[in-house]
């Protein structure tokens, strides 16, 4: 994951292929498809190490806010600015939304906790908690498809 995220930093989206991500690896291209199911596959995978990465970053320096509201902002903030940093991200979020592929996405699980843990720390309970986390996703993730790929659908 560490090699295809490295793709994805040095050249773009575009650049990572089965047939680079092999070369980086020093194995066959072929090789890349007996850990993932397809290209979505691999790209939901290097995702989920990409947001881990910043996902710790942002959750240390919220941590010291002293309200729900002002963490839940600084999160939405932080997380459109590591969006900012590398535009590529915004495209490798919408095939995490899109994809049908089943691969496990620990990292953006335990963001997804943290918000939630907000949330409730807002006083949300039941499903107000899920209302309120489909909500920030929605605004968050809405925003930054809008500003980072022109793309308002």
């Amino acid at each position: 994951m560490a090699a295809g995220a490295a793709i994805v930093a040095e050249a773009g989206l575009d650049a990572l292929t089965t047939r680079a991500l092999g070369e980086r690896l020093d194995v066959h291209s072929t090789a890349i498809y007996r850990h993932f199911p397809d290209w979505d596959g691999l790209v939901v995978a290097i995702t989920d190490v990409v947001v881990g990465q910043a996902g710790a970053m942002i959750l240390g320096q919220v941590g010291p806010l002293p309200t729900p509201r002002a963490r839940l902002a600084m999160i939405a903030r932080m997380t459109r600015g590591a969006v900012g940093q590398q535009p590529d991200l915004a495209r490798m979020i919408v095939t995490v939304i899109q994809s049908d592929t089943v691969v496990p996405t620990p990292n953006i699980d335990q963001f997804m906790r943290a918000v939630t843990g907000e949330l409730r720390a807002l006083g949300l309970r039941g499903p107000d908690v899920a209302v309120g986390l489909h909500a920030y996703e929605g605004l968050l993730l809405g925003s930054i498809c809008a500003d980072y790929l022109g793309a308002p659908n």
